[in-house]
């Protein structure tokens, strides 16, 4: 009797490689946004940093649950990464449009302006990284349910 194990994803050992180090560093730049949100909140009181907040938040668990997922091997985790990283790429894109917009009407001191530039780069490199995890969580999906 052959046995179908449906929920298994098949990865390559190179992609599980490429999984462990993009959702480490997914992980790593959702805490640093969410510290950037913490000075943002702290200097300026604008509500930019709660978006920096919640962002740097969505992006830490949706790289953790995409180590999980890596490590677990389970398509389920796999669409709940994917559905995650979709998230936190929209929400990087809502919070660069009003940090941009924000931060236009701030009075220009040296402080402020290297702090948002700060934050303009890390919700740039947030999103990259989170587009990026899209595409290979689609990858890891479409591999795994292919038929042959």
């Amino acid at each position: 009797m052959e046995q179908h194990y449906i929920n298994v994803a098949v990865l390559p050992r190179s992609l599980e490689i490429l999984l462990f180090v993009l959702h480490g560093v997914r992980c790593g730049s959702g805490a640093l946004l969410f510290f950037f949100g913490i000075g943002s909140l702290v200097y300026y009181n604008a509500f930019i940093a709660l978006y920096m907040l919640g962002l740097g938040l969505a992006a830490a668990l949706s790289g953790t649950s995409g180590l999980l997922a890596t490590k677990f091997k389970s398509l389920v985790t796999h669409g709940g990464c994917l559905a995650t990283s979709a998230l936190t790429l929209y929400l990087g894109i809502i919070n660069y449009s009003i940090t941009i917009s924000e931060g236009s009407f701030l009075v220009a001191k040296e402080k402020q302006v290297v702090l948002l530039m700060c934050n303009v780069i890390l919700i740039v490199l947030d999103m990259m990284i989170s587009a990026m995890s899209v595409g290979f969580q689609a990858l890891v999906l479409y591999i795994s349910t292919k038929k042959n």
